[in-house]
């Protein structure tokens, strides 16, 4: 095994969620802008920088929390399919690129019963071998994913 095969990386979990694949498709791939309201903790803000708005090749400034302290990522939307439910962004700077390149990070959801069964992918590169995996951030994900699923039960989103 190559040391350039060791710095590549890949995590992914699925989640079982309540509210409909079809609308939290919708949420996660075209109404991103609504997230701050749904997890204020965590999402500060998205800037349209180039494209419009959900569509494959926009890009946008997405302003998160971090321990209290707003970070900014760009990011270039890769893929939207809305008849398999996939989503795929590019991270194109911010503090992650400090420690990974080639950052692609999507989900492919499914119906699952009344529910969704989604598959949320991290797909790295590390910049050194002392770069920690990159499945320390699935937590922060996952949150806001489920977040949003109890938000779109809630409003009768589901």
């Amino acid at each position: 095994m190559t040391t350039e095969t060791c710095l590549r990386g890949k995590c992914s979990v699925d989640i079982e969620l309540k509210s409909n694949v079809a609308k939290l498709h919708n949420m996660l791939s075209k109404s991103y802008q609504l997230l701050p309201e749904v997890c204020p903790e965590l999402i500060d803000s998205f800037e349209l920088v180039e494209g419009e708005w959900s569509h494959e090749g926009c890009v946008m400034l997405r302003n998160y929390l971090v321990e209290g302290q707003i970070a900014v990522d760009k990011v270039r939307v890769e893929k939207i399919d809305d008849q398999n439910y996939q989503y795929i962004y590019r991270l194109i700077e911010g503090p992650l690129s400090e420690l990974y390149k080639n950052v692609t990070i999507g989900y492919e959801a499914s119906a699952y019963g009344e529910g969704t069964l989604l598959h949320y992918t991290f797909e790295y590169e590390k910049m050194d071998k002392d770069v920690p995996e990159a499945d320390i951030f699935l937590p922060y994900s996952i949150s806001i994913i489920k977040q949003v699923d109890d938000y779109l039960i809630d409003h009768k989103g589901n």
